[in-house]
C-alpha cells in the first residue's frame, strides 16, 4: 500500500488568459501529472498539451508513439485523470484549449489546476 504521508499529491495552476488558447507554463519540478481539475466554466474544447525541455524556449506539441495528438476530452467541473506513465519524462508543460490544427480561443481567464505526485 502505497504510503501517502511520504509520496503526497501536490497541485500547481495552468493558466489560460482570456482571448487566449495556451496556458501558461507549469514546470512539474519532477513530479508526474496524474491529472487536472477543469474550473466551473470553459468554452467547450478539448484540452491538448505542449511539453518542454530546454526550461521554456522551446515547445512541441504531444504525441504518443501512434502518431495521435494526445488529448483529452474535458467538460466544466470535472477532473479528469491521466496516465501519469504519459508524463513521465516531461519537465514543462502547457495546456491547449482545442488541437494544434485547431486551437479554441477562450472566452475569458480559465485556471486548470494540475494534480501532480512523485512516483
Amino acid at each position: 500500500m502505497p504510503n501517502f504521508l511520504q509520496n503526497p499529491l501536490g497541485t500547481e495552476t495552468a493558466v489560460i488568459s482570456t482571448g487566449g488558447s495556451l496556458s501558461t507554463a507549469v514546470n512539474l519540478g519532477g513530479l508526474r501529472l496524474f491529472g487536472f481539475v477543469m474550473p466551473s466554466t470553459w468554452t467547450a474544447a478539448s484540452i491538448s498539451f505542449q511539453v518542454s525541455y530546454d526550461g521554456g524556449l522551446t515547445w512541441s506539441d504531444m504525441y504518443d508513439a501512434a502518431g495521435e495528438e494526445m488529448a483529452a476530452s474535458v467538460s466544466v467541473a470535472r477532473c479528469v485523470i491521466l496516465d501519469p506513465i504519459d508524463f513521465a519524462a516531461v519537465p514543462m508543460i502547457r495546456l491547449r484549449s482545442g488541437t494544434a490544427a485547431t486551437p479554441v480561443v477562450q472566452e475569458a481567464e480559465r485556471a486548470i489546476t494540475l494534480v501532480l505526485r512523485s512516483v
